[in-house]
Formats: structure tokens, sequence, C-alpha cells
């Protein structure tokens, strides 16, 4: 676990958002044995992304760094996909378009959208409702 303590269950069934469950759990046969994903798994690959979005605010070559998110979005999200699967579903189905659409002439609007979509991917790696924003 991530707290540092092992637990053990016999896994006799496994939740997920198909059952309209907000994360990959864990069910042991009663609630003392059941394990929610996040318990266990490290959100670093969440951090990462945003991490990725958020340095585009830092270079003075946003244009360039547009093809680093498409690529980074494009090959290392796999994690991400098995530890949030609902942020990693959201990012890639808008980062392609919304880098495609960069134009340095609207920059400060490109950029103001990116701080959207950092602030629901966010949202969505804390597990708050994402639809608020």
């Amino acid at each position: 676990m991530k707290n540092g303590k092992k637990k053990t269950i016999f896994v006799q069934d496994i939740l997920n958002e198909d059952d309209d469950e907000s994360e990959l759990t864990f069910l042991g046969g009663s609630v003392e044995n059941e394990i929610k994903i996040s318990e266990v798994v490290d959100e670093k690959s969440e951090k990462e992304a945003i991490n990725i979005l958020e340095k585009a605010f830092k270079t003075k070559e946003t244009y360039m760094y547009t093809f680093l998110i498409q690529d980074y979005f494009a090959d290392e999200t796999d994690q991400l996909e098995i530890d949030n699967p609902k942020m990693e579903n959201y990012l890639n189905d808008i980062i392609p378009e919304f880098t495609e659409a960069y134009d340095e002439r609207r920059k400060k609007a490109w950029l103001d959208e990116l701080r959207k979509i950092i602030t629901k991917a966010e949202a969505m790696a804390t597990g708050e409702s994402p639809d608020r924003f």
C-alpha cells in the first residue's frame, strides 16, 4: 500500500467505471477487504502528465514545445492509462487537436485554454469532479 502497510486480500471481484465506480476497486468480500487502486498506485504518472503541460508556460519556444506535448501523449501515457484511465482518455482526446491548433499570434489565448485543460486534469487526478470546470 502507498501508506507503507501490507494488506493481503482474496480478490472476489474487481469494479471499474463500467460498474459506476470512480476508480478501480478490488473487492475481498467485506468493506475491510476493499482496496481502491489509489491506495496502491502512486500518482506519479498523473503528476508527470500535468508537469509536461505546465512546462509550456515556461518555454520560450512554445510552438516547438507543442510537438513535445504531442509526442508525450502519443507515446508515453501507458502508465497513466492504468493509474487514471479517465484522465488519460480526456487528455488523449483533447491534446492532439489542441496542439495542432497552436497559432503563435494567439499564444496567450492558447495558454489560457491550456490552463483550463490542466485544471480539469488536476481535478481528475485528485478525484474531484471535473464537470465543474
